[in-house]
């Protein structure tokens, strides 16, 4: 009989342990998925690559004149974006008509036409030949005013001109109110019928910001994804204002990718700490009642300790102290457990520590009083 006491006893000590355990790794691991979930959310943000493209909101819009080529974003727009700080680095093709391209004495006619193509990189699909002191550095290049105007021609246009290299032309404004000069940095294959290419930053002093862009497209900071709505509403006034485009424009984000990423895990992250604070209120409480409930199964040990002559007080204490060590050894191996399988919970696992074990104190405490406030006989007549 006193075996099996015993063997009861150690039974209920150690499910008294595993269950502490067990519950504090649980918070672990539930605090270790609200971590993990918020850094691959973080990782996303600054990893995720998101492009800006300024856009016409009806495709099939075309602009009828005005001296800008194919361009129908006024400077305004794409500046407003540059100087929003969010821009990483942008590919831009602007454009302006000239009407005249003349030889350097300003009379012999080049081409009675052609569209200016300037661009910050160098153009895709068109090969070009440059001339000496020239190269793809050229296009990226902020030129000053007043500062020597490269252009790149047709190759064709050599043979049937007699043109040559870093000679200077004569460039009719589209108002017809100056010619400007530029010098042949090189020759081109075509790509753009009969345009002429040069570097953004010398068309924009050749044509004193007198333009328009038919592509501006933009790579977004990483590190700025979060603020992607601030910069939505930054832009909307600019759709439609006729100071910023030729057409009505559209400020496509391509951030959808980013966003469905993202989205379930913000669900899931929002759903764990609503729970988290639920659970840690619920770990002292769990530790209350447990901590009464256990030892409402130590009762027989409590009516030996009685009619051994023990006083109550010092029999709610043995029952308190035994309990609480079972309880603390639990936790111990709960924390060791959550250090192993989810270090990243181990904030939650000792949180819930603490909580669970001030619960399981009062639990025991109250449990140790109800018991002791017994008789010895009602003591031994209880069922376990």
């Amino acid at each position: 009989m006193s075996v099996r006491m015993s063997w009861r006893s150690v039974a209920r000590s150690l499910l008294t342990l595993l269950v502490a355990a067990a519950f504090l790794l649980a918070l672990g691991m539930m605090d270790r998925a609200a971590v993990q979930s918020q850094s691959e959310i973080d990782r996303l943000y600054l990893t995720t690559p998101v492009e800006l493209q300024i856009l016409r909101q009806n495709s099939s819009s075309t602009v009828g004149g005005g001296g800008y080529g194919d361009g129908f974003i006024r400077p305004k727009a794409v500046n407003a974006v540059l100087e929003s700080g969010f821009v990483e680095s942008a590919v831009l093709h602007a454009e302006a008509d000239c009407p005249g391209i003349y030889q350097e004495d300003g009379e012999t006619l080049i081409a009675p036409y052609a569209i200016l193509h300037g661009w910050n990189m160098v153009p895709p699909e068109v090969n070009i030949t440059y001339g000496s002191g020239w190269s793809e550095e050229s296009f990226p290049k902020e030129f000053e005013y007043g500062e020597e105007i490269p252009v790149f021609l047709p190759a064709e246009w050599r043979d049937q001109a007699g043109l040559r290299d870093r000679q200077t032309i004569l460039l009719q404004d589209f108002n017809g109110r100056e010619r400007k000069e530029a010098v042949i940095a090189g020759w081109h294959d075509g790509g753009e019928g009969e345009g002429i290419f040069l570097p953004l930053s010398a068309l924009q002093q050749l044509t004193r910001g007198d333009l328009a862009y038919s592509q501006a497209d933009f790579q977004l900071a990483p590190e700025k994804n979060r603020e992607l709505d601030t910069l939505r509403e930054t832009l909307k006034p600019l759709e439609n204002d006729g100071t910023a485009g030729l057409l009505s424009l559209r400020f496509q984000i391509w951030d959808d990718e980013l966003r469905q990423s993202i989205k379930p895990l913000e669900q899931n992250l929002q759903i764990i700490r609503v729970l988290l604070p639920v659970t840690f209120a619920a770990a002292a409480l769990i530790g209350a009642g447990l901590g009464v409930f256990f030892c409402f199964l130590h009762i027989k040990n409590a009516a030996i300790l009685r009619v051994l002559g023990v006083s109550r007080k010092n029999t709610a204490w043995v029952l308190i102290l035994s309990g609480m060590l079972a309880v603390l050894a639990g936790c111990l191996v709960g924390i060791v457990l959550a250090t192993v399988l989810a270090p990243e919970g181990m904030g939650g696992s000792l949180l819930g520590t603490a909580l669970y074990l001030a619960g399981s104190l009062m639990g025991w405490t109250a449990g140790a009083v109800l018991t002791t406030k017994r008789r010895p006989l009602e003591l031994l007549q209880a069922k376990e």
